[in-house]
């Protein structure tokens, strides 16, 4: 099973701060950030 890569910041709750790119462990390289907080305008 895959989770969705989500920043640091996504993940502690502070939707505000990222940048758009999370860390994929499997790949060891940058990834887009998964956060659903990126298609909605309310965060």
């Amino acid at each position: 099973m895959t989770s969705v890569l989500r920043s640091p910041d996504c993940r502690d709750d502070n939707h505000r701060k990222c940048d758009g790119q999370a860390w994929d462990d499997d790949t060891d390289a940058l990834a887009s950030c998964g956060c659903t907080c990126h298609f909605d305008p309310t965060h």
